[in-house]
């Protein structure tokens, strides 16, 4: 199949396929085939080692956002345990048992729309005792913070920033109504500008 060996090939080199041609591919090939390929330019760019990232609940429940696929949100009774904070000896006790198999990466994770100044300030103070504690890379999902928070969460030693995209554009509306695709999209280059960087501008 010729288009799947170009594509192929690109992707070795690191040149991502366009929409278009992902499309046509789907419905030139087999899931085989595909996954044949998608398998060599695996271990050819990645090899057989993963990255591991062990998730931490460090706020839990009673979220203003309806979000339909979330147990966190108090629109939904989902009988999830409410807490404002992780307390302090959970979360080393935590982070000390993912240090010790080896996880590469340990994340604190709120729910909410987004983390208070004064909130954050407390979660950096967690974040910077995690760092005295422990040499696994850090790293936080707090909602859909700017770059003011964002700059604090780096001076504490995170150094990567989640904001998921659950779904497209056209069909967020259906999913969740109290934000938007949009705000998701904003938030997510001034994590990466600000948290994946080796410097901030």
């Amino acid at each position: 199949m010729q288009l799947l060996n170009t594509l192929t090939q690109r992707a070795l080199q690191g040149i991502a396929a366009t929409v278009d041609e992902a499309i046509a591919l789907n419905g030139l090939c087999t899931t085989d085939m595909l996954c044949e390929a998608a398998d060599r330019i695996r271990r050819t760019r990645c090899g057989d080692t993963i990255d591991t990232c062990s998730i931490v609940n460090a706020r839990s429940g009673r979220c203003t956002e309806d979000c339909k696929w979330c147990a966190q949100s108090r629109h939904h009774s989902t009988g999830v345990t409410e807490y404002d904070y992780i307390p302090e000896a959970q979360l080393m006790e935590h982070l000390r048992a993912n240090t010790a198999r080896g996880v590469a990466r340990f994340s604190l994770v709120t729910s909410g729309r987004k983390v208070s100044p004064a909130d954050t300030s407390r979660f950096c103070d967690l974040f910077r005792k995690a760092r005295k504690e422990s040499p696994i890379a850090l790293c936080a999902s707090m909602g859909l913070l700017g770059k003011a928070e964002l700059r604090q969460l780096w001076d504490a030693g995170v150094r990567r920033y989640h904001c998921n995209l659950e779904t497209s554009a056209s069909n967020f509306h259906n999913l969740c109504t109290t934000h938007t695709h949009a705000d998701k999209i904003a938030t997510i280059p001034v994590s990466y500008t600000h948290l994946t960087l080796p410097t901030i501008a």
